[in-house]
């Protein structure tokens, strides 16, 4: 808002209202998995109940390849080539997307090696870090996906984090809500066409379906996991990159 040039008149010039649309253009992923009828005989506790299992778990996997695949396309960069990562990083990204004007509320995905070194950094932290309860808990035994929520930044570990400088580093990244965009097509309409035998949907939710296909000469029985994801970078300045050692 800027100040009238006088009490009863010159008027405001007109601020537009700016909007932003992304397309993003779903794609067709598929996994097969191919048990033959001796499964049942010899498989023990394999059964086709575990392999839809395993079949539903890929679509959270493949989410995740596709959201870190995308971390290589932010512009700003914390970190050193060929240096461990450190809580210097971690505050070097806060600053960065505060300088940006992001929201306090922040996620890091780090790939298993940069939690590791920044295990090894917490061992030395003194002074402001050296005592909170949540900084000593994150020298707790690494594990997949959740790691906790230190300074307000909610830690993921995720070994599909990308590689960079020619394999030498790892990338992972510090992005605020809004930096990536997602979408996951329904396949309400695929299932809807009756061109699948609904008797081969073994489940079927919103965004994906497991579908069997019987080899019967064979004695083979394919399941095929169908789903239709993307994913794009929505606000470049909602992320920042921490770029490390591997």
């Amino acid at each position: 808002a800027a100040a009238a040039s006088s009490e009863t008149s010159g008027g405001a010039s007109n601020t537009p209202l700016s909007t932003g649309n992304y397309d993003l253009t779903v794609a067709r992923y598929l996994l097969k998995m191919q048990p033959s009828d001796l499964m049942g005989l010899t498989g023990g506790p394999i059964n086709i109940d575990t392999v839809v299992g395993i079949l539903m778990e890929a679509l959270d996997l493949t989410l995740t390849d596709l959201l870190v695949a995308l971390f290589a396309n932010v512009s700003g960069n914390v970190g050193t080539s060929g240096v461990d990562a450190s809580w210097d990083n971690v505050f070097d990204a806060i600053y960065y997307l505060n300088l940006q004007n992001n929201p306090a509320a922040l996620a890091a995905v780090l790939h298993n090696q940069q939690i590791n070194d920044l295990i090894e950094s917490t061992r030395g932290e003194t002074g402001a870090l050296q005592f909170k309860t949540d900084i000593q808990g994150f020298l707790k035994p690494p594990g997949v996906g959740w790691r906790g929520r230190l300074l307000e930044v909610d830690f993921y570990q995720s070994d599909s984090c990308p590689t960079a400088n020619a394999g030498a580093d790892r990338r992972g990244c510090m992005f605020s809500a809004g930096a990536f965009a997602y979408q996951l097509g329904g396949v309400a309409n695929i299932l809807g066409e009756q061109m699948i035998n609904p008797a081969d949907i073994l489940v079927a939710t919103p965004e994906m379906f497991v579908e069997r296909d019987r080899d019967a000469p064979n004695g083979m029985t394919s399941l095929f996991l169908n789903f239709y994801p993307a994913t794009a970078e929505q606000e470049d300045l909602r992320a920042v990159r921490i770029t490390t050692d591997a």
